[in-house]
């Protein structure tokens, strides 16, 4: 009777975290310090950017007050004068009125002296024809014995009403002369006067506002070294934290070459029974016959396809995974040609090559898709690929999702279809625009969950 070999029962354990999937948990805090100074500088940036944008919006608002109170004050000196303008022909007209009185009491005052005179010499020349006198002589001729005549009337008006009348005429341009004086000093006071007060608040204004600037420019270095300080100290802890996880993994590794161990010698232990080769199966990891054939099992696995790390086993993941890294960064900064052998090499080889500079980058760098395609050929686990990928390639970088698709559903979820394709095209947008500054402002918010101020979150 054969005795036939069955398959070990695995134990039930938790999963066991592989090599790829610490990179991945890892890969946002592990960078390299090239990377770590960049995002400082750029923090630091940032900081910089938003501080100079409330000093000009500060300094906008004030000098737009100072705007209005000199417009203010000009249009109430205009009033003033336009008001007092009416008061120049109010002035002249009470000169001139009294110029024209003036002429009338003149006219009937040398009419009524002229009559008294002709009548008195009436009277004389009556009293002196009665004793056989001479007549009065009046009217000339110049130079003669003789009273005036009707004709001094006419002179004594001239001179008792016309001429004292042109003086208050001539006085009455001289007070509307004056009065128009005034008025337009006043204007010119009034626009002067508020100029000259814009001039001296925009001057201050221009003062504070340089000051400000010095003092944000003078801060900048300040602020990137302490960035620069905390992403070291974030960069450690991620370091400790991997090498803690890491650490638990080799454990559990040695666990499980434990269990395999025990696997093996449980179908040695068959073997003996039998129709199994024991040094054959445990040489080739499976349960094989005397002449080497494998034996047909079908409920027997070695390892646990599918998992995170792909069926690979720890010895070929830690093989595998530098050279992903290396391919990930060649594929983006592309090649370059060395000066000294003319030969094509990758682009971080050369000695001009900074990360930072993207005019040292090589030529022919992949997209998202194709070095994402590139690793999965290199045999790399999909799920290692975009922690690796992510490391180079910013959020909408060369076709790079803006967001995973976890996030994609967990921020359809929070915010409803409608708000989350509302996110992507304005993100979208800023980075066809090249703003990128605001495309990072719009991811922060909508991955910290907040409302941006619409009434429903979802629709």
């Amino acid at each position: 009777m054969a005795i036939v070999a069955r398959p070990p029962v695995p134990p039930k354990a938790a999963p066991v975290p592989t090599y790829p999937s610490l990179l991945s948990m890892a890969g946002g805090m592990l960078e390299t310090p090239a990377q770590i100074q960049a995002r400082a500088n750029q923090m630091a940036q940032q900081q910089t950017m938003y501080q100079r944008q409330l000093v000009l919006s500060d300094y906008n608002m004030q000098q737009q007050q100072a705007m209005r109170q000199m417009q203010a004050f000009s249009a109430a000196g205009r009033a003033a004068a336009a008001m007092n303008a009416g008061l120049i022909g109010q002035v002249g007209g009470q000169y001139q009125a009294g110029a024209d009185a003036l002429a009338n009491m003149g006219a009937a005052g040398a009419a009524m002296m002229s009559g008294a005179g002709q009548a008195d010499v009436g009277k004389a020349n009556a009293a002196l024809g009665n004793v056989g006198a001479g007549q009065v002589a009046v009217g000339g001729p110049a130079g003669s014995l003789s009273l005036a005549g009707p004709a001094q009337a006419g002179v004594e008006q001239y001179y008792g009403a016309t001429l004292p009348g042109q003086g208050l005429v001539n006085a009455a341009g001289y007070a509307r002369a004056g009065a128009a004086g005034e008025i337009g000093a006043q204007n010119l006071r009034a626009t002067q006067e508020a100029q000259s007060s814009y001039m001296q608040s925009m001057y201050g204004l221009n003062q504070q506002r340089a000051q400000s600037m010095n003092q944000i420019l003078a801060q900048q270095p300040m602020n990137a070294q302490q960035y620069l300080f905390q992403l070291q100290d974030a960069q450690r802890q991620g370091i400790a934290l991997a090498s803690s996880l890491m650490g638990q993994q080799q454990q559990l590794q040695a666990g499980a070459v434990a269990i395999q161990g025990a696997k093996l010698q449980n179908i040695a232990a068959v073997g003996q029974m039998g129709q199994i080769d024991p040094e054959r199966s445990m040489t080739v990891g499976h349960a094989v016959d005397v002449l080497g054939q494998p034996i047909p099992i079908a409920a027997y696995r070695m390892g646990r396809p599918g998992s995170a790390a792909g069926g690979l086993s720890a010895a070929q993941v830690a093989k595998i995974m530098p050279k992903a890294q290396t391919s990930a960064e060649t594929g983006y900064y592309g090649y370059g040609v060395d000066p000294k052998t003319g030969k094509r090499v990758p682009a971080t080889q050369l000695g001009s090559f900074d990360p930072q500079n993207s005019s040292t980058w090589g030529t022919g760098g992949l997209s998202y898709s194709q070095n994402m395609q590139q690793l999965a050929n290199a045999g790399v686990p999909t799920g290692a690929i975009p922690g690796i990928l992510n490391q180079y390639y910013a959020r909408g970088d060369r076709g790079r999702p803006i967001f995973s698709s976890t996030e994609q559903s967990t921020l359809t979820s929070h915010y409803g279809p409608a708000h989350y394709k509302w996110f992507v095209d304005t993100i979208n947008n800023a980075l066809q625009q090249g703003d990128t500054a605001s495309a990072t402002r719009w991811i922060n918010l909508a991955l910290s969950g907040q409302n941006p101020g619409w009434a429903t979150l979802k629709q």
